[in-house]
């Protein structure tokens, strides 16, 4: 049965976040001169925009305002593939973006939702994941002790990845969690008393 309520729970956290997607405009486009007009509405407290070039962020705002409104000149930067994302504390919306001497294009809206955590009971010595994965990618799981050693590792590509973890038996301390799917790495830090 708390299995089946857990599950729920991450369900309804999946169907709220879609509603929300769903509702929000993230609308990107090219102007003259290689610049990207940006427009999002039913914008969150928890948005940012980011965008980076796959391995540096070439431009992030987390104080997003309703209606956001924001134009990037790209005509600086060389030809390549470039990401624009909207994240906030449920999942990530990302526009694909590519440079080329005839021109920028961009690509439809691909989205990842981000696992949840919450520390359970009254020690805070239980750990609950919670991660759907609608497009059932192969989830990587490891938890590390403070020291960097691999404690346990799962693997999993349901469409909901839904775990308890029980440190009773572990020493207090600080451990990581790191969590990978289709390419996307999640990380949160952790105190067991």
């Amino acid at each position: 049965m708390k299995q089946f309520i857990n599950t729920l729970a991450i369900t309804l956290v999946f169907l709220t976040s879609i509603s929300t997607y769903a509702s929000r405009e993230f609308k990107v486009e090219v102007n003259q001169n290689q610049v990207l007009s940006i427009k999002i509405n039913n914008i969150n407290k928890a948005d940012k925009l980011v965008l980076s070039d796959g391995s540096e962020v070439l431009f992030e705002d987390k104080s997003l305002f309703q209606p956001y409104i924001k134009n990037i000149s790209l005509e600086n930067l060389p030809e390549g593939y470039y990401s624009l994302s909207l994240e906030d504390d449920y999942m990530i919306s990302t526009k694909s973006i590519s440079k080329t001497k005839n021109g920028i294009s961009i690509s439809e809206t691909s989205v990842a939702f981000k696992p949840h955590f919450k520390q359970i009971d009254a020690d805070a010595r239980k750990l609950r994941v919670g991660f759907t994965n609608p497009t059932m990618q192969p989830t990587q799981f490891k938890l590390y002790d403070k020291n960097g050693n691999l404690i346990i590792t799962l693997k999993n590509n349901d469409a909901v990845f839904n775990k308890t973890l029980d440190f009773s038996e572990v020493p207090s301390g600080d451990y990581s969690v790191a969590i990978n799917n289709n390419g996307r790495n999640y990380y949160r830090n952790i105190t067991i008393e």
